[in-house]
């Protein structure tokens, strides 16, 4: 699991975050959208941090959440929202290189979902069936990553019928002793 990096958080009015009209800023806060010459750019939105400027998608990432990221970038929700009511925030530009907060998003689903399987992993090792039967139950589903979108989980018994319909046999006390003995 990540460990995540203490960020310090600006105050909801920080000079930094508004323009000289006292307006939130948006684009000029990013080296790669900023066309305001009176004010340096806060972040970049590459993923790598770059000309001593922070990654906001590094930022994103280590966040709780998206409102932990919000909260850590622009120091509140008004602003956040203003951002994700900008079209090149949400979508990206392939061509400025970056990508926008829908990719975001996607990736900080799939973080979750790997650090969330890395959990249940170490709980069956430890001899924890209820976490083997759910890990199966998802392994069966095949987006383990949580990078396709998804309808709601079937249950353990379906999930069970799925596999055998499939011609596969599922036997979950075997599984479950194959990934306590490490095989």
């Amino acid at each position: 699991m990540t460990d995540l990096i203490w960020t310090p958080r600006p105050a909801h009015n920080a000079p930094v975050l508004f323009d000289v009209r006292g307006h939130r800023r948006t684009g000029s806060l990013f080296a790669e959208t900023s066309q305001d010459k009176n004010r340096h750019p806060v972040f970049t939105l590459k993923d790598y941090d770059h000309n001593g400027l922070i990654s906001a998608y590094n930022l994103y990432m280590t966040a709780i959440d998206e409102y932990d990221a919000a909260i850590t970038m622009v120091g509140c929700m008004t602003h956040w929202r203003k951002l994700m009511a900008s079209s090149w925030f949400m979508t990206g530009d392939p061509d400025r290189n970056f990508t926008g907060l829908t990719s975001w998003r996607k990736d900080m689903q799939a973080r979750d979902a790997s650090q969330a399987k890395a959990l249940l992993i170490n709980k069956m090792k430890e001899g924890d069936r209820q976490a083997a039967q759910y890990l199966m139950t998802y392994a069966t589903k095949g987006d383990t990553a949580g990078l396709v979108q998804s309808t709601k989980p079937k249950p353990l018994k379906e999930a069970r019928r799925g596999a055998q319909n499939k011609g596969q046999e599922f036997d979950l006390d075997a599984a479950f002793e194959n990934i306590t003995q490490g095989q």
